[in-house]
């Protein structure tokens, strides 16, 4: 397990250390999870080329590829698109669109216009730098009602004393965006979010490399510390808004002049407010069930995301 921990450290002073002189690189997200290709995006003539399968998988969209007829093919929510290898001659339904830049192969891998491709499916598509930002249609027409939702308790008898999430936030940025822990003074800030299957989630993050980098030094020492970061805030959202089953997830931002070279997995990178780049990692997670009164922490893996689990026990 320490070695997990050492390959965050190690992951994340790369990301500190990285060259300002570096070449920035094309970036993609979908619904804010970086988009993993096995080769970087291009662009050319101002439209930016992808590798078809990792967007298209990302996007939900179903995934048909004809080798003799170079052909690959697409179909989501009814709506279908084809695109030719070499033509610069789409179809959406079977109705001609005229691409400004045709789909090619580049060492073995086949290479589509990326707004092209989302923008027939329905998503959103945000050039900001480097980073492109995709968000599909499902993604965009829940966030659009998401902050005004009111949460609805899972157990009935526990009563909100609030009603919507961006109440939440603003209690929890309020009371504890500086947060003394074992002698850190973290740098702290909270968004909750609400699933499609409505599972409450909290993203916590911590917004000083320092403190993030001192964290994975203790935890290497005493793994529990994860439950008890955590423990202090799943009680504040079970208590004001009665939710029973609690996720919550650790992250770490930083800050880096130039696109990093190497993310930990599941980490992307959006634009920073100032300058540069801002790139956010997920660390460790815990989830809290107030129905069985049991909790269990998590750390994730920075070579594939997955979640190994540190401890667990009773509330």
């Amino acid at each position: 397990m320490k070695s997990k921990i050492i390959i965050i450290a190690s992951l994340l002073l790369t990301l500190i250390a990285e060259s300002a002189g570096a070449a920035p690189r094309m970036n993609v997200t979908v619904d804010g999870n970086a988009v993993i290709f096995d080769q970087d995006p291009i662009v050319q003539s101002g439209v930016t080329l992808v590798q078809f399968k990792p967007v298209f998988n990302d996007l939900g969209i179903g995934i048909g590829w004809n080798q003799k007829k170079q052909q690959v093919t697409g179909t989501k929510d009814g709506t279908s698109i084809i695109l030719n290898v070499g033509s610069k001659t789409a179809y959406v339904n079977g109705t001609p669109v005229e691409l400004q830049v045709a789909p090619k192969i580049i060492k073995g891998s086949v290479f589509v216009p990326l707004r092209f491709v989302s923008e027939a499916t329905g998503a959103y598509v945000n050039l900001s730098g480097n980073v492109i930002q995709i968000m599909s249609k499902d993604s965009f027409s829940q966030s659009s009602i998401t902050p005004s939702r009111p949460i609805t308790p899972t157990n009935p008898s526990i009563q909100p004393k609030t009603s919507t999430i961006n109440e939440l936030d603003k209690y929890l940025n309020d009371n504890f965006s500086v947060y003394y822990f074992h002698g850190l003074e973290l740098d702290l800030s909270f968004t909750s979010n609400i699933g499609k299957d409505g599972q409450y989630s909290l993203l916590i993050d911590m917004n000083d490399s320092d403190d993030v980098l001192e964290l994975l030094d203790m935890l290497s020492d005493d793994y529990s510390l994860i439950s008890e970061l955590t423990g202090k805030f799943a009680p504040v959202v079970h208590s004001k808004y009665g939710e029973n089953n609690i996720n919550l997830h650790v992250r770490s931002v930083m800050y880096s002049s130039v696109y990093p070279s190497k993310l930990p997995s599941g980490a992307f990178v959006i634009p920073s407010d100032y300058e540069g780049y801002k790139v956010i990692s997920f660390m460790f997670a815990a989830r809290y069930d107030y129905k069985t009164k049991e909790y269990y922490s998590f750390i994730v893996n920075a070579n594939d995301g997955k979640l190994t689990m540190l401890d667990g026990g009773r509330l």
